[in-house]
């Protein structure tokens, strides 16, 4: 319970918080995925690589926040995505919960997102500062900084 984890990309927004796994391949690659502990990616020039199944990543991400919400009593649905801007995903049946954004639906979502105009509300304030509070920081004083 107490062990650290690396967590996916959160985006909280006033009516939800997002966790995203980002998919980055070649331009125009395709990510096959599956159920298995590794996709892959094709790329146009006939090359293949294997990488961890970004789902794995996504559910103990939802996991860990959904405990952490849950133990403060704050009530935000957790979406999951996983998103590849340059890239296109097969993937015809994501687990239950988990959606796909690729290359053919990025603008549309990440045009959604911005037209979200929803003010900024108390919960989201109280999530975020328990988020800031469990989380930790490797960080270093830079020297350009200090002058």
């Amino acid at each position: 319970n107490q062990a650290a984890v690396e967590l996916s990309v959160l985006i909280l927004t006033p009516l939800e918080i997002y966790c995203i796994s980002f998919l980055e391949g070649e331009k125009d690659s395709a990510f096959i995925g599956s159920k298995d502990r590794f996709w892959k990616e094709k790329t146009v020039r006939g090359r293949e690589r294997s990488l961890l199944n970004p789902a794995v990543e996504l559910l103990r991400t939802g996991t860990v926040l959904s405990g952490l919400l849950k133990g403060s009593g704050i009530e935000l649905p957790v979406r999951k995505v996983v998103v590849s801007r340059t890239s296109y995903i097969d993937y015809p049946e994501p687990p239950y919960g988990i959606s796909i954004c690729d290359k053919r639906h990025w603008k549309e979502w990440l045009e959604k997102q911005q037209k979200n105009f929803a003010p900024i509300k108390s919960q989201q304030l109280k999530t975020a500062k328990i988020l800031l509070s469990h989380g930790v920081s490797d960080s270093m004083r830079r020297q350009e900084w200090l002058s």
